[in-house]
């Protein structure tokens, strides 16, 4: 927080993600916790894979809950 960065680990895959916390507060996640799981849509920047948009975790499984009906 106090960097205005990070990095992610994305769970099966040995590359982590950065992550600005730009795109946290843009999507009300300001303050996620380390070990704190979330879905992240990931693009290839100019220095390699980074977070373009999170979400918490509970949202994304209730959507694909609300969908299988």
């Amino acid at each position: 927080k106090a960097k205005g960065f990070g990095f992610a680990n994305v769970f099966g895959k040995r590359d982590d993600v950065f992550l600005h916390i730009e795109v946290l507060r843009q999507s009300g996640l300001s303050d996620l916790q380390p070990g704190e799981a979330m879905a992240m849509r990931v693009i290839e920047g100019k220095r390699g894979n980074m977070a373009a948009e999170v979400q918490a975790w509970e949202t994304v499984l209730t959507k694909s809950d609300g969908d299988a009906d």
